[in-house]
This record gives structure tokens, sequence and C-alpha cells, in this order.
């Protein structure tokens, strides 16, 4: 460990404190006094106020601090900080002024009974502060959206009966045209094919009866010219065999 108890840095244009560093500073020496006085710090962290509770004293004066409410920790405890030795652990807190933000040009120490409340009871930040507005928004939104819907509704009643009756009937009707055109349709080509199917059987009956009758008259016309083509040969048979007879004689 480094025989270090105290470290003067004041003056030398610092404008911000690296916490890595300052915890190497403090774990390797035993230091208890450091002045950070005259540099250009506008602002310490919440983890610096943590690590330099330790030492015995302090000094951050001269430092154009940016005072506003989410820094008010910051004021509170410059004022209020104890070393572990029982004193007071800033040392300049007297001399240390607000050079910008709400309280420009105000020392520190006059501050713990004058910062507003809405700081001082204030658990969030400025920066969060457009978020949980948009959050409270949203959630009363979303609440009081159904709720005035409900209300409109209940007290619209009849109204809101007559257009669900008059929007229901006209969608039934809508359906019973769909319907009965459909079903008209169907019959329609029911109808045209059954007649086609009828005409065909027809057309074919016809058909076969013509196909028949020709057929029947060919075979008469046939069995006719055969018949007298048989009649004519008996009888050339029996005028050759009469005057065979007569020849004989």
């Amino acid at each position: 460990m480094i025989n270090v108890t105290s470290l003067n840095l004041k003056g030398s244009k610092l404008d911000n404190i690296c916490d890595d560093t300052l915890d190497s500073i403090l774990q390797t020496s035993d230091l208890k006094w450091l002045s950070l006085a005259q540099n250009n710090l506008t602002k310490i962290s919440q983890k610096f106020q943590l690590r330099v509770n330790n030492l015995d004293k302090l000094w951050l004066s001269g430092n154009p601090f940016h005072c506003g409410c989410d820094m008010i920790w910051m004021i509170d405890w410059i004022g209020n900080a104890t070393a572990p030795s029982g004193g007071r652990l800033v040392q300049d807190y007297q001399d240390i002024t607000c050079v910008s933000g709400l309280w420009k040009d105000t020392p520190v120490f006059q501050l713990n009974d004058s910062v507003p409340t809405e700081c001082k009871t204030s658990a969030i930040t400025p920066k969060y502060l457009p978020n949980l507005t948009i959050l409270i928004v949203g959630v009363f939104s979303g609440f009081m959206f159904p709720c005035l819907v409900i209300i409109l509704v209940y007290k619209n009643k009849g109204s809101v009966r007559q257009w669900v009756y008059k929007h229901f009937e006209q969608q039934r009707t809508s359906e019973s045209v769909d319907s009965f055109e459909q079903q008209r349709t169907r019959e329609s080509v029911d109808s045209f094919e059954q007649q086609r199917t009828r005409e065909s059987v027809d057309s074919f009956e016809q058909q076969r009866t013509r196909e028949s009758v020709d057929s029947f008259e060919q075979q008469r016309n046939l069995e006719s010219v055969d018949s007298g083509c048989l009649l004519d040969e008996e009888e050339a048979c029996e005028e050759l065999q009469t005057t065979y007879n007569i020849n004989r004689y």
C-alpha cells in the first residue's frame, strides 16, 4: 500500500472524476484528505459520494456546479456529510456555489431549507418524467376508454338495439336472397340438364325406330323378291313338265 494520506488536486482543470481511478487511489493508499477545489467539475456522481465517505476531509469549492432537481442529493450530501472522525466531511461547503441550473449563483448551504418540495420528495429524475407521463396516460386511456364505451352503449341502448336489429335483419335478408338465387340457379341447371337428357333419349329412340322400320322394310322386300323368284321357277318347271308329257305321246 502507498503511504499517501493526502492528495491535493486543486486547480488541476479536472472536468470529470473517473470512478475507477478514484477506486484505485483509495484501495492502494491510506488517503484521508482530498482536495478537488478550483477545477471544472459541474457535477459529481453518487458513486463518488460512496467512495469518499471514508475520508476525513474533502474540498470541493470553486467548481462550476450545475444545480437541478437531479442533483438535489448532492446538495443535501454536501451540507450534511459526516466524516468517520465525527466532523464535517466537506470542509468548504459554505464556499460552494451553484453556477447554473435552477439555483444559479446561490450558495449550496442556503438551499437545504429552500429546495422545492417536488425536488426533495421526488425519487424520479426529470429525464424519466416524459416516459412516466406517457405510461400514466396510456394506462388511464386503456382503462377509461372501455368504461366510456360501456356508458355510451348503456345510455343509448335503445338506439344500439335498433341498430343491431336492423343490421341483423339486413344480414338475414341478404343471406336469404343469396340462398334463393342459388336455389333458383341450381333448379334451372337441373331442369336444363333433364331437358337435354330427355331430348337425347327421344332422339335416340326415334333413330332406333327409323332404323328398325328401314330394316324391316328391306327384309320384307327381300323376302318378296325371293318369293317371286320361287313362284316363277315353279311355273317354269310345270310348263316344262307339260311340254315333256305332250312330246312323249
